[in-house]
């Protein structure tokens, strides 16, 4: 496959990837439009404001760190794959990304000790702080690999 058409794809995951994060936040943010919905709901309605405003700010972590992958992608797609600058912005999604998961774990435990005891909102918010550590882990890999394939690549052009 090219690698116009994979930057293509990759950079169709990407926004992907920033829709499903808008989407997921405007869903959580619906309360906000309809009142109504939070009666189904009697135990949390009334610190709900509170959570949400806490919990919104972790989006621009997100789309930060989708910035970065679209610049890397783009580097990919125009066959610029190996190059220290992808390192360096893998190296910044894992920052961000750990950052996220600390961000939604402490809010996620500042709600749950002050205002609802619920352990299914709590197992939630850990599930999605493993995923974003998940995700440092593998941007730490990536790097590495990139930086060390980047050096391969120098010392293979200053031999011939």
């Amino acid at each position: 496959m090219e690698h116009s058409k994979i930057g293509f794809l990759l950079k169709a995951v990407v926004v992907g990837c920033g829709v499903l994060a808008i989407a997921a936040y405007l869903i959580t943010a619906y309360p906000f439009i309809n009142r109504e919905i939070l009666i189904f709901y009697p135990t949390i309605h009334q610190y709900y404001p509170y959570w949400f405003c806490c919990f919104a700010p972790s989006l621009i972590i997100i789309l930060v760190a989708l910035r970065s992958a679209w610049v890397i992608v783009g580097n990919i797609g125009n066959d610029n794959s190996f190059c220290i600058e992808n390192s360096k912005r893998f190296d910044r999604i894992k920052l961000l990304a750990l950052m996220y998961a600390g961000y939604i774990f402490l809010v996620e435990v500042m709600c749950f000790l002050i205002f609802a005891h619920k352990p299914f909102l709590f197992i939630s918010s850990m599930v999605l702080t493993l995923v974003a550590v998940g995700i440092a882990i593998v941007c730490k890999v990536l790097a590495i690999l990139i930086k060390k394939a980047t050096d391969l690549q120098d010392e293979q052009s200053l031999t011939i």
